[in-house]
């Protein structure tokens, strides 16, 4: 998509009308990547995001971000981390559904969970042993595929969206809106 067309996809959210500009300025796939996520979260008020990229029969870990744990290089502190890859399937060739990003990809829709612990319990075990491991609670997701040609390519996945006063709410529809044009960005910011 050309530059002036993601400009008028943008022009609602004005946090990020430069963007499209920025992208075009930046000549690394992966570098884009992380820009559209880092500014996603920033656009969106979210305490981070996570780009899943769909790597043979697994989501690989590409970017990790969160405010809250100081996560993703430069932009929220120095800490990394290294998470295993997802597998979409299991052994059986049944998809993994207890996790979010794979529901989003083998469903290729959107998924939005407002109370993760009201809406998933028990069934949020991954979820529940990311914030044990990282002494984190995590309140609400939406997780978005990203899509080349009708293909799943990636996903997108924002944590904890934040009111004014930064305490966690579950995102509105126009941040849904907007992590799916940030999607469709980040397909076009493949390799």
């Amino acid at each position: 998509m050309k530059i002036d067309a993601w400009t008028e996809k943008l022009r609602d959210y004005p946090m990020l009308a430069d963007l499209p500009q920025r992208l075009q300025q930046t000549p690394r796939a992966p570098e884009r990547r992380k820009l559209i996520a880092v500014r996603g979260v920033q656009g969106m008020n979210t305490d981070g995001c996570t780009y899943y990229r769909l790597q043979g029969s697994e989501l690989s870990f590409e970017i990790v971000l969160s405010r809250s744990l100081e996560l993703g290089g430069s932009e929220y502190g120095a800490r990394s981390v290294d998470f295993p890859s997802i597998p979409v399937r299991g052994y059986d060739g049944v998809a993994e559904d207890d996790c979010l990003a794979v529901r989003a990809a083998v469903e290729k829709r959107t998924v939005h969970v407002a109370d993760v612990s009201g809406e998933l319990g028990d069934d949020a075990f991954r979820t529940h042993g990311f914030d044990r491991l990282m002494d984190y609670h995590t309140d609400s997701i939406l997780t978005v595929p990203v899509l080349c040609d009708g293909e799943v390519v990636g996903v997108l996945q924002f944590i904890n969206a934040k009111n004014s006063e930064q305490q966690s709410v579950p995102f509105d529809a126009r941040r849904v809106a907007l992590a799916e044009i940030l999607a469709e960005l980040m397909a076009d910011a493949q390799d």
